[in-house]
């Protein structure tokens, strides 16, 4: 044992793992050598350790002595059987000085024998590796899936997930409940998708592949109606997925949810059938009145009666607003069905934009707006729709411009497409308002401007736009202005 622990030997011990060297004497433990590591572990020192048994330094709680059992067997068999003995992560509590208890601490532990001077195992070389992280953080994993379960649970959600290459999918009850299925009942991808209503059907198919192809970055929402597979019921869903990539085997897998929306799909259709009666019931006073207005206008301008004149002016620019609210109502209402309706219209785009500005003339007394590029062309599309786009886009312009300040409209027609672009000098958007301005209901807080609105008019433009095949977007810098553009296909040159 001199040998063994002669001050060489003791620098390169201390230095090693965390390690514990006791020395055999029948069913006695005596520790000889301690190593820094092991004694950061155990909170203790080395004066504390040497010349002592163990297990009178390290009790294992009273209630729990498992540990100390398990630790004492294996240092008895490999006494015994002169075979290096190795014990699976076990829990043994630790003395903490800092909080001056009893601590529970995973180990994994080995034990080897080694020979003493007269050829008998004599000594005991115990290894510890500290597992309490590990162990802390599978329970943490345990619980988060434990509550994750309960929520998917409690929010009646269903789970899928498809393998990109195989096509093979894995889904919980509820989501094949979902699509008509029973617990023990299976489909395949092209059985998923023939589910979907046909109108929603390649929304679905290209959503899914934007999703792929996105390599995990983006992921989506997508409300759609299916027919059950089994039970042949119609039911609306809401799925959410993203694409996730499993390390080592390179596995792609879209992995989602699916929640039952169709009760929410009946209350918004009762308020879109509400909206619309109530709106169509509107139009037909609203055009008379603007008629009576246009007759009170024609008989004031011939007897000279400006006063007259003005106000029958200003009535009809107010009620021009509730009409084309109606209008904008209606249109929602559509495009929540997913029956938007466009015509196929063949028209001068210079005798639309003239129009409409003279429309706004009223409305913009205090601004002017100016034309530019090349406005001798057709347009290919729904003229009153393409219309409510424009004129939404120079209201807003005018509307968050100062006073006197000049609104530019420029069209550009190419081979494959015509450009719209309304420029104005106004307060500007600010950058992250700018991906959501044309979400439905989304608006802009200009509280010190005090603007009117809904949040519907950019999202009902951005619809039109893209049931014309066309694309709309904005470019903003606060206090600067803004640019607001759309395209559509120039179908006429295709």
């Amino acid at each position: 044992m001199d040998v063994l622990i002669e001050p060489f030997f003791q620098r390169v011990f201390n230095e090693s793992g965390a390690c514990l060297l006791m020395q055999v004497n029948g069913g006695k433990f005596t520790i000889v050598a301690v190593s820094n590591k092991y004694l950061a572990l155990t909170s203790t020192s080395r004066g504390e350790l040497i010349g002592r048994d163990p297990f009178d330094i390290f009790p294992d709680k009273e209630d729990a002595p498992d540990g100390a059992i398990t630790t004492r067997n294996a240092i008895l068999k490999v006494c015994n059987t002169g075979e290096p003995v190795i014990i699976p992560d076990y829990l043994y509590h630790i003395y903490s000085p800092e909080k001056t208890k009893l601590e529970p601490r995973w180990w994994r532990s080995t034990f080897e024998p080694i020979l003493g001077e007269n050829g008998h195992f004599d000594f005991v070389l115990g290894t510890a590796i500290d597992q309490t992280s590990y162990h802390q953080t599978n329970d943490d994993l345990f619980k988060a899936e434990q509550m994750l379960h309960l929520a998917i649970q409690a929010g009646d959600i269903g789970t899928w997930c498809i393998d990109v290459d195989s096509k093979a999918i894995l889904s919980s009850a509820r989501s094949k409940s979902l699509y008509g299925l029973g617990e023990n009942e299976y489909s395949t991808l092209d059985g998923i998708l023939d589910a979907i209503h046909p109108d929603y059907r390649a929304k679905v198919a290209t959503t899914i592949n934007e999703a792929i192809a996105s390599d995990g970055s983006q992921s989506y929402i997508i409300d759609y109606p299916v027919v059950g597979i089994a039970d042949k019921q119609e039911r609306w869903v809401r799925s959410t997925a993203r694409l996730f990539t499993e390390s080592g085997v390179n596995r792609r897998m879209l992995c989602g949810t699916l929640i039952d929306i169709t009760e929410t799909k009946k209350l918004e259709q009762k308020k879109n059938d509400f909206i619309t009666m109530v709106s169509h019931e509107m139009k037909t006073p609203l055009t008379s009145v603007m008629a009576y207005l246009d007759l009170l206008m024609v008989k004031a301008k011939k007897i000279n009666q400006d006063f007259i004149y003005n106000s029958a002016s200003r009535a009809k620019i107010q009620t021009e607003k509730i009409k084309n609210m109606i209008v904008s109502f209606l249109d929602l209402a559509g495009v929540e069905d997913g029956k938007l309706k466009l015509s196929e219209d063949l028209f001068p785009a210079r005798e639309l934009i003239e129009e409409t500005i003279n429309d706004l003339l009223p409305f913009a007394e205090d601004h002017k707006i100016i034309l530019s590029g090349g406005l001798d062309f057709n347009i290919h599309g729904d003229r009153a729709k393409i219309g409510q786009v424009i004129m939404n886009l120079l209201t807003n312009a005018i509307k968050y411009s100062p006073t006197g300040t000049d609104i530019e409209l420029t069209c550009v027609a190419t081979c494959s497409e015509i450009k719209i672009t309304i420029r104005d000098h106004g307060i500007g958007i600010a950058k992250h308002h700018q991906e959501k301005l044309f979400d439905r209901f989304y608006r802009v807080d200009h509280s010190a401007k005090a603007k009117s609105g809904f949040g519907i008019g950019l999202y009902l433009a951005a619809e039109i736009i893209k049931n014309h095949g066309g694309q709309i977007g904005v470019s903003s810098v606060e206090g600067a202005g803004s640019e607001f553009w759309f395209t559509i296909p120039n179908q006429l040159q295709n």
